[in-house]
């Protein structure tokens, strides 16, 4: 995904505003770079290049349930390639 130098401006501040209405919802462990991840690494992975309105209405849609959802899937995906040895400090 690339975006323009204004798109990446809007996209800092619209993440700023989401991050701060989580942490009003009492939800401390989403933060702008887990929010940025969740974007460019999952929800606009195939995409080339979107149009301002739509990254304004995309990330402002954005729920922190959708957040958690991909964090899970991440740790899944990582601890499927770890050996058990790696968690024997859980034991």
């Amino acid at each position: 995904m690339t975006l323009t130098s204004e798109q990446t401006s809007i996209l800092n501040y619209l993440i700023f505003l989401k991050v701060h209405e989580y942490r009003k919802d009492d939800v401390k462990t989403i933060d702008h770079t887990i929010f940025k991840d969740y974007l460019f690494n999952f929800r606009w992975r195939e995409d080339d290049k979107i149009d301002t309105c739509d990254l304004v209405d995309e990330v402002l849609k954005i729920g922190s349930s959708e957040i958690f959802e991909y964090l899970s899937y991440q740790a899944i995906k990582n601890g499927s390639k770890m050996s058990i040895d790696d968690f024997k400090d859980l034991l």
